[in-house]
Order: C-alpha cells, then structure tokens, then sequence
C-alpha cells in the first residue's frame, strides 16, 4: 500500500510503501513525489538497487529522512552513495540492509 500524508507530527510530507501491498511502480511514485520529505521502505525486500536509484534521482534532494531498514535488495547501493543523492537527509536509516540468513 502506498499512502501519503500531507501532515505527518514532524509536519513533513511523507509516503510508505508497506510491504504486503500491491507493488507501486517506482517511477510513479517519484514522478508525483519531487517534494517528498520522508520515506520508508522498511522491510521491503522486493525494492531493488536499481529502483531506489531511479527513486532517488527525483527524490533524493527533497529528503530529509529515509529509512531502507530491512530493504536488504538495495544493499548495492552503498551508504555513502545514499548520501550523495541525498544531500538534505538529517536521518538516515540504512543499517539493516544485509541479509542475515
């Protein structure tokens, strides 16, 4: 499910993409989210490199929180990548990208 709250407690835009929904092509979402503040992919294992790179080449510099927590398909994308695309993050979530298994 992807849902969108124009005024979260931090009163930032946000979006989640919950990961027993319906899968959300990621173009989609970046082409109607170029000011999106926050995101969280937590646990979503199907998100791959390729996609988060495409998401954040639209809305990387709009983001000042990502959390890819359990989004172990995008441990391609390195940490320091991650904030390179996303100069304005203040919280980056990203420790828990490695499978464990």
């Amino acid at each position: 499910m992807l849902s969108s709250d124009s005024e979260p407690s931090d009163g930032a835009r946000a979006a989640v993409v919950s990961r027993s929904a319906q899968p959300v092509p990621c173009t989609l979402l970046a082409e109607h989210s170029t000011e999106l503040q926050s995101l969280n992919v937590f646990g979503c294992r199907g998100l791959g490199a390729d996609a988060l790179n495409a998401l954040l080449r639209v809305v990387g510099p709009s983001l000042r929180a990502l959390n890819l927590n359990g989004a172990i398909g995008t441990q391609d994308v390195t940490h320091e990548e991650l904030l390179i695309k996303c100069p304005g993050l203040a919280r980056l979530e990203d420790n828990g990208r490695v499978r464990k298994w």
